[in-house]
């Protein structure tokens, strides 16, 4: 089955705007493509507002990593536990807000799994067996929508072209 993961930040037990609509574009798209979504969060003492509010916006299943080392965030840390995460799923696509976190994690994660990152895309076109992107010139103020599909087998980590208008 295909899978498309979105990678969720919060902050308490908020979770951000900008991962809010990833999650909605990673939902609605899976429902299109008749894949599963799946929510990758991590930290430490993730509150349960925030898991029950992933379920709620119509994720088919969250994935944590949580330790201490995971409190604060850390470049290495959390590319090291998505690095394990995503070797181990391989999914068709991971969507990341564009928030200055996932602006620091997103290369290193690409870079990493040997795979495909892009940047500044504003919609997404996805069809069964792969996409057909659909990258557009960014604006001022840029779009609130987010990443695109790449065919291919593996993971393929997408960010945003939004601005993170916070939680």
């Amino acid at each position: 089955m295909a899978e498309i993961c979105v990678f969720v930040e919060y902050v308490g037990e908020k979770i951000l705007r900008v991962s809010q609509e990833a999650v909605s574009e990673a939902v609605r798209h899976a429902g299109k493509l008749d894949a599963r979504c799946t929510a990758l969060v991590l930290g430490h003492r993730i509150p349960p507002k925030v898991l029950e509010d992933l379920r709620r916006f119509g994720v088919d299943r969250v994935l944590v990593c949580e330790d201490e080392s995971l409190s604060e965030y850390s470049t290495e840390r959390y590319t090291d536990c998505l690095e394990q995460i995503l070797k181990k799923q391989v999914p068709d696509v991971l969507l990341m807000g564009s928030s200055a976190l996932a602006r620091d994690l997103a290369p290193r994660v690409s870079a990493r799994l040997g795979c495909g990152l892009v940047t500044e895309a504003t919609f997404l076109n996805p069809q069964r067996g792969g996409a057909s992107p659909g990258p557009t010139p960014p604006r001022l103020p840029p779009p609130r929508l987010h990443d695109f599909l790449l065919p291919g087998q593996g993971a393929r980590h997408c960010h945003a072209g939004s601005q993170d208008r916070g939680g």
